[in-house]
């Protein structure tokens, strides 16, 4: 929160506003520490290797089943827009691959060399607009995928600063806002989502949750602004971790889309899915599951930490495990173990 007298800023309000008004899980977690492990978790319902990426390994030509070619199938079209290169990293093969129709990147934009750009590409500013003019020749319903570029560099176009300085987080937040408000006044013909997701955190988080917790939201609105009568959700805060997979989850279940290879669950009825969100870090993998994460090595069979993991968010001080730790230790064994045989069978 903004206060004036000891001269601290909120780093992005506006997705701060918007999230007190969206449905958000109480943690998200990331599938992994790149761009394309965030989009492969997000879009295909599934984790990623441990510790890498299905791009540039031994899977990368394996036929998943992912969220856009789900809808391309229901008759939705598609592109993902990308402020840098759109083959940074393989994420332009990969986001083709999940079957969006079009992958766009800085050097599709038109006269992109006349924009001002960080040292990956174009800001978010210009991004945007490339996007919603490539939206105006697309039929609803359409998915719009986009990797922003502003937070990939610590530097503003000339000229521009924010409260707290050349801090590239709350530019592009506001940047981020004028997108939203230019969504708002778009002429939809049929209902919208948006949905604000990270793709990954730092390489060099000292805890689990500098590594791995991400901002989430979903925000629903009607084609023609009105507040909807049987509204899908609304100001949700849903109790508990979640991670990467549930997010094509939930949009498969909002959008009626039959998914049944899905490994992740519905933020819409997480009651009825099995409860839990896996993460791999270091060797290590943990199982969070209401207030609780297991901690364990596959290679120690029967051995695990617990944490309360709201309260203790560096993993540095295990508690005596609740009565069903075992059991919540075996789900997160049997998750790990099953998940990576449908990667690679």
């Amino acid at each position: 929160m903004v206060d004036k007298k000891i001269g601290e800023f909120e780093i992005l309000p506006f997705f701060n506003s918007l999230k007190r008004k969206s449905l958000h899980p109480e943690l998200m977690l990331a599938g992994g520490h790149r761009t394309t492990e965030g989009i492969f978790a997000s879009m295909c319902s599934m984790p990623n290797p441990p510790g890498k990426s299905v791009m540039f390994s031994e899977i990368e030509n394996k036929d998943f089943t992912c969220l856009p070619r789900l809808l391309a199938n229901k008759g939705y079209s598609s592109a993902f827009f990308q402020g840098s290169d759109q083959y940074t990293s393989g994420v332009g093969l990969l986001v083709l691959k999940t079957g969006f129709q079009e992958s766009l990147g800085k050097r599709e934009i038109p006269n992109w060399t006349a924009f001002e750009q960080n040292a990956w590409g174009v800001f978010d500013k210009d991004l945007y607009s490339f996007v919603e003019s490539k939206m105006n020749t697309m039929t609803e319903p359409m998915l719009i995928g986009i990797n922003t570029n502003t937070t990939h560099d610590a530097v503003l176009p000339k000229g521009k600063s924010t409260p707290l300085g050349p801090n590239q987080h709350t530019y592009a937040d506001s940047e981020l806002r004028d997108f939203y408000n230019s969504l708002l006044k778009r002429k939809w013909k049929k209902d919208w989502v948006l949905v604000l997701v990270a793709d990954h955190t730092s390489y060099g988080g000292t805890s689990i949750f500098e590594n791995y917790a991400i901002p989430f939201l979903m925000k629903y609105h009607t084609a023609d602004g009105s507040f909807p009568k049987n509204e899908p959700f609304k100001d949700i805060e849903v109790s508990g971790a979640f991670h990467q997979n549930d997010v094509a989850a939930t949009l498969a279940d909002l959008t009626g889309t039959a998914a049944p290879m899905f490994l992740g669950r519905s933020m819409l009825r997480p009651q009825d899915f099995n409860p839990g969100a896996s993460i791999f870090h270091l060797g290590e993998s943990a199982w969070f599951e209401g207030p609780w994460a297991v901690s364990f090595n596959v290679r120690k069979f029967g051995e695990k930490r617990c944490f309360k993991w709201a309260e203790d968010m560096s993993f540095t001080h295990p508690l005596p495990c609740p009565e069903d730790g075992e059991r919540m230790y075996l789900d997160g064994l049997s998750y790990l173990k099953e998940s990576q045989e449908l990667l690679f069978k």
